[in-house]
């Protein structure tokens, strides 16, 4: 995988004498992607990184007014991930779609949006970063910049673990009603923490003595 990131920018590289210098901004060919063929992706054998599943090359002559942002839409129409906004590295908040000058890119783990964080809480604690995987399949991968959207299509291989498509849509279906149990629990979460918060001046605002009390 990492040498296809490679190839990938190389082909990038390869392409502005013809296209991208012409352009305000470039969202490249996409290659096919493929799981990862293990359950804990964290480093390889060699001890280096995983390279990500899919990775989408875009290039822009200037910076964007706003930052970029990302969506995978399924073969019905359907957004299923979107990639926009920070996420917190080391106390600093670093933007999840780049916006220099140039080359940039953008990993995707094949999955969907995650599920609802649970807001009041410890940022390691509000739940999963990632949804669940999505099914094997033809996606349009759309990049959003300054009122153009860019479109290129990718395809999303099966996992080579799993024996056939039916035990493929088993799984998916278990794993998306999983996480959409985890979402209700975090909204309800969320919910209850709205209330907490109110309550000090709802109860200061409470006339009757034995209703404050109990409140």
């Amino acid at each position: 995988q990492r040498g296809e990131i490679v190839e990938d920018v190389h082909a990038a590289l390869r392409e502005p004498a013809g296209g991208a210098a012409a352009a305000v901004a470039k969202l490249f060919p996409l290659r096919d992607a493929l799981p990862l063929q293990r359950y804990t992706p964290t480093v390889n054998e060699r001890g280096a990184a995983d390279a990500p599943q899919a990775g989408f090359t875009f290039w822009q002559q200037t910076p964007a007014k706003s930052a970029p942002s990302f969506e995978i839409v399924d073969a019905r129409g359907a957004v299923v991930r979107r990639i926009e906004g920070t996420h917190d590295e080391d106390g600093d908040d670093v933007p999840n779609v780049p916006n220099a000058a140039g080359y940039n890119r953008v990993e995707w783990k094949l999955d969907r949006d995650p599920p609802s964080p649970w807001r009041r809480i410890a940022p390691w604690d509000r739940g999963p970063e990632n949804g669940p995987p999505v099914l094997s399949g033809t996606y349009t991968v759309r990049m959003h910049r300054d009122g153009t959207t860019y479109a290129q299509p990718i395809r999303v291989l099966r996992d080579r673990r799993i024996a056939s498509a039916q035990d493929e849509l088993r799984g998916d279906r278990f794993q998306v009603a999983m996480y959409d149990e985890l979402s209700a629990l975090d909204e309800a979460l969320n919910g209850l923490d709205n209330v907490r918060a109110q309550l000090p001046e709802r109860i200061a605002a409470i006339r009757d003595a034995a209703l404050a009390a109990r409140a």
